[in-house]
């Protein structure tokens, strides 16, 4: 694709010092222009900050130096020379004159900005974070490398596969490290999510000849091109950096978590860590890039939980316990009517049955494509769908990747209100305008709202209204949900706090900012227009979001 080569031509022109290791790769003095400054940060960011760049693809081609035969390092040197490169970044940034530049460049410093402030303020809250949580944590993100990321399509490929597989041992050290000093420091997740930490790790700790990962591994090997012999041997070594590597690091990382359930665990949300109440707010800002009033946010979600409330007594009076939908009726059959031809997906995702309800983007390099991970397997277009698929988390994290102008530091931009918000609007907005099954329509997607709503409730209620454990599993239990979901997202509220308010807030601020181009354009209003004013620019933070709209019309 076009980007992709203008964007090599940039970065292997300016970033050939950092690739060869120069101690003042940390200077950003040199870069006199955004474009400049954007592809510096983006070389420094992807090689210093803790995360695995999998989900992005190979990146060698963009100057980042060749990673896939390693993990990240944690130590407390490489945290150091992350905090100090961000705030070298952040003081580079706020020479600019943002208003000086044209409208994408501009919007592309004010969210880059914000990232970077927001990365910094979170330096002392290091340990606060729970590096073993359930799916977001050290064992979720290996089970998505090794058993999603990693393609193999040269021996070369095999061999870091190999090289990584004894590198796990050095970053689960690091990461049990971390997870031991956040307890001495007064922080432990739950019981419930040391148990769920502990099930993700069942097959990562399969014995070799038994494991999905070796299994996965094996079978991209036998397809390369290359001799039977040499085949072999890949295999062999493979085998044997799992079984001395790999497996025991992960069976070690189990006993950590068993360990840890004999330690005294006070249950609660994060109010009862040190510094807990500073520590929400911080959390709560970085999911829904609002600086929100807890007390506030948790009494907004309660009024909005009575509404959704009313609406579905309303509809299940009407309908009675009929509101199984039959139809044919596409979302697909729509596109054209809501989203001009570069805004729709190229093609749809592959579904795979998993143990979680949830979407894995492409990666940057084409190399994999997007995949909707579903709890049953099944294609059904209702409301997860819309939410996961289209038009939601495929559609809009697709055009994200093919947009053109959109620096690569952008792509390692996460703001979850942003990106969870448009795909609960895209769940009313399927409802909206698909055709047959209406009332039935609406109330499934007014059942998935109201679940997001008693987030925002639940949220709040156990990390700052010092709610308990059962009296937030008894409150989302109140409309009928299933237990097994309920006793999940309240371990989901503890130990990735202010994360489920995120698309309540976002969704509500989209649906703001329609409301306010409907009220000035009345009968003209084109949701077409509607959808690339939120769309062209790619996620941002919501007050920046806000700003640029009521900019553009």
């Amino acid at each position: 694709m076009k980007w992709r080569i203008f964007l090599f031509i940039i970065l292997f022109s300016t970033t050939m010092l950092f690739a060869t290791g120069n101690n003042t790769a940390f200077s950003f003095e040199q870069t006199e222009t955004p474009e400049a400054f954007f592809d510096k940060l983006f070389i420094e960011y992807a090689t210093l900050s803790g995360g695995e760049l999998d989900g992005y693809g190979d990146m060698t081609a963009f100057g980042v130096p060749h990673y896939q035969d390693k993990m990240k390092d944690l130590s407390e040197a490489a945290h150091e020379k992350y905090y100090v490169m961000l705030n070298a970044a952040l003081e580079k940034i706020n020479t600019f004159d943002f208003e000086a530049y044209d409208t994408q460049t501009k919007y592309n410093l004010k969210t880059i900005q914000w990232f970077l402030e927001n990365k910094v303020e979170g330096e002392k809250y290091r340990y606060h974070e729970a590096i073993l949580a359930p799916l977001i944590g050290f064992e979720g993100e290996m089970y998505d490398i090794f058993m999603n990321q990693i393609v193999i399509e040269t021996i070369e490929d095999a061999r870091d596969f190999i090289s990584r597989m004894i590198y796990v041992q050095i970053k689960t050290d690091q990461v049990i490290d971390i997870f031991h000093e956040s307890i001495d420091r007064g922080m432990l997740m739950n019981t419930a999510s040391i148990i769920a930490a502990m099930n993700t790790l069942y097959d990562l700790r399969t014995p070799a000849s038994y494991s999905k990962t070796y299994m996965r591994y094996q079978r991209q090997v036998k397809q390369l091109s290359i001799s039977s012999q040499e085949k072999e041997k890949l295999l062999d070594e493979a085998l044997k950096a799992m079984n001395e590597y790999f497996v025991p690091s992960m069976k070690k990382l189990h006993t950590t978590l068993q360990n840890a359930l004999s330690l005294p665990n006070k249950e609660s949300g994060v109010w009862s860590y040190p510094d807990g109440e500073d520590y929400y707010r911080y959390a709560l800002k970085t999911n829904t890039t609002l600086d929100l009033d807890p007390q506030q946010l948790h009494e907004f979600g309660k009024g909005e939980v009575e509404k959704i409330r009313d609406r579905i007594a309303q509809l299940r009076a009407q309908m009675g316990t009929n509101t199984f939908i039959r139809t044919d009726e596409s979302i697909m059959d729509h596109m054209d009517e809501l989203f001009y031809p570069e805004f729709q997906p190229e093609y749809l995702p592959e579904i795979e049955r998993f143990y979680a309800n949830m979407y894995s983007p492409p990666r940057i390099d084409g190399k994999t494509k997007g995949k909707f991970f579903s709890t049953t397997g099944n294609i059904e277009e209702n409301s997860l769908y819309f939410h996961e698929v289209v038009p939601g988390h495929h559609l809009e994290r697709t055009y994200n990747l093919r947009m053109e102008n959109m620096p690569m530091i952008r792509h390692m931009c996460f703001f979850t209100a942003y990106i969870e918000g448009w795909a609960l609007y895209a769940e009313r907005l399927a409802f909206e305008t698909m055709e047959e099954e209406k009332l039935k329509r609406e109330l499934d997607y007014l059942q998935n709202l109201l679940l997001r709503a008693k987030r925002i409730v639940a949220d709040t209620g156990i990390n700052y209204m010092k709610w308990t454990r059962s009296q937030t599993v008894d409150y989302m239990l109140e409309d009928g949900f299933d237990r097994g979901l309920v006793e999940s997202d309240v371990n989901r509220y503890i130990t990735w706090p202010g994360q489920a308010c995120a698309y309540y807030v976002g969704y509500t601020k989209i649906m703001e900012l329609r409301e306010l181009m409907k009220e000035k354009y009345g009968e003209a209003f084109d949701l077409r227009e509607f959808h690339q004013l939120i769309l062209e620019n790619g996620q941002m933070p919501l007050e920046i979001l806000e700003e640029k709209f009521r900019e553009s019309f």
